[in-house]
């Protein structure tokens, strides 16, 4: 080839290889090695236990560009300060499944945004077997958990199922003097509907402002009337306000600022202060007691507080452990090998054990390799393993074990200290 050849080919490829580069697949979070996902009641959802999990989850999100639901459920309390999404474009979609644990946020938005929250839109979501905690502060609309349920042509519906909300939510300065409205689950609700069952609130709901309408809902900071339904079952309002002007269930615009306390598909509406609109025997309400009895079997009291009955999503697992054999691989001599299989993915394995001196014994924990449904627990030939307690962690569930080494006696010798079989 001619150097002149040479070199047009060189400068060719140089002009080329930025557009070869896009037309590569971008890396999504499903293709992370640290991303976990686990089928539960027949969805698919990835796995959070961490804030790094949760970074994963958001780029999920923006990925989904708000055309694909985004499932994810909790396997650990964590806390976060970053939102799961900012965008109107990226709006959250999916099942965000607590799994009976608590998101700690502490989100604060330095530009005073509208609609701060852990999500700041979401569209078509449900939230459900979660309790939120920390701290939100941002501008109007802000809220505890969702900032804005979709536009107010969209039509779509936010669903709580079994939500417990304790955040402190706090609005700031805003440029319009149109009022502040916060909210303790939702910010604004726009045209969109909502459905509300086992829900508490006992959150704090604040506004710095001096000199405009200030409203605070417990459960809808703000919403306007459409085609969306606002259906509560079973929840109760127990929060605390500061220089908030008007406090309730939540607010709706008809002509005018009007409070919303349910409609003709709504029952069981509880609230500890004097909110007005409802009905004497529902509010005025502190005795947790008295509330779960209302709640009919659907709530419990926790640490003295009447909460919906939050649910844990465990995996139906089999685990079983097998008779003792020796080690005979390299790096397993004297060792003893303890076989073990799971219909489940295992992660890791604690174990712990008596000797015949009466000590406890632990094992170093056994990280099993990625989609790991077997292995083997090592554990040492000159020692007796009574009462052998094994700690499996699955992809959102623990399982316990009790392991009845019943070839132990035979492996091991207990005056001499050794392997009998090893010995042979």
């Amino acid at each position: 080839m001619q150097r002149a050849e040479q070199g047009l080919l060189f400068w060719l490829v140089v002009m080329l290889l930025p557009v070869m580069l896009a037309m590569l697949p971008t890396v999504a979070w499903a293709a992370d090695p640290n991303d976990d996902t686990v089928v539960v009641d027949g969805i698919s959802y990835h796995v959070l236990r961490d804030a790094n999990d949760w970074e994963r989850f958001r780029q999920l999100i923006y990925e989904a560009d708000g055309q694909t639901d985004v499932n994810a459920i909790m396997d650990a309390d964590f806390t976060v300060n970053l939102p799961a999404t900012t965008s109107y474009r990226a709006q959250y979609r999916g099942i965000f499944n607590g799994n009976g644990h608590t998101l700690n946020v502490e989100i604060s938005d330095p530009y005073n945004n509208f609609y701060a929250s852990p999500f700041y839109f979401a569209h078509n979501a449900t939230f459900k077997d979660l309790h939120v905690t920390g701290n939100v502060s941002g501008g109007k609309h802000s809220s505890g958990l969702v900032g804005m349920v979709g536009q107010t042509a969209q039509n779509c519906t936010v669903t709580f199922e079994r939500v417990w909300v304790s955040t402190t939510v706090t609005a700031n300065d805003n440029p319009d003097n149109t009022g502040e409205y916060v909210g303790g689950f939702v910010g604004h609700l726009r045209k969109n509907g909502v459905e509300l069952t086992d829900c508490r609130f006992d959150g704090k709901l604040i506004s710095t402002h001096k000199d405009k309408k200030r409203y605070g809902g417990a459960f809808i900071g703000w919403g306007e009337l459409g085609n969306g339904k606002w259906v509560a079952h079973r929840i109760y309002e127990n929060g605390t306000y500061e220089n908030i002007q008007m406090y309730n269930i939540g607010y709706y615009a008809d002509d005018g600022a009007t409070h919303w306390y349910g409609g003709s598909e709504s029952a069981d509406i509880f609230a500890a202060n004097n909110i007005g609109g409802i009905d004497g025997k529902y509010k005025n309400i502190t005795d947790q007691n008295d509330i779960v009895n209302r709640m009919a079997g659907y709530w419990q009291l926790v640490d003295g507080k009447a909460v919906p009955k939050i649910k844990h999503y465990p995996l139906d697992a089999t685990f079983e452990a097998y008779d003792i054999v020796p080690g005979t691989e390299s790096g397993e001599e004297g060792m003893l090998k303890i076989p073990f299989s799971c219909d489940q993915v295992v992660k890791w394995i604690d174990a712990w054990y008596t000797d015949e001196n009466g000590n406890r014994k632990d094992l170093p924990r056994l990280t099993l390799p990625a989609n790991s449904y077997s292995g083997f627990l090592l554990v040492s030939a000159t020692e007796a393993h009574r009462d052998l307690q094994m700690h499996m962690k699955l992809m959102i569930d623990d399982i316990y074990y009790t392991y009845d080494a019943q070839s132990d006696a035979v492996m091991h010798n207990p005056r001499n200290l050794k392997s009998q079989m090893l010995s042979l």
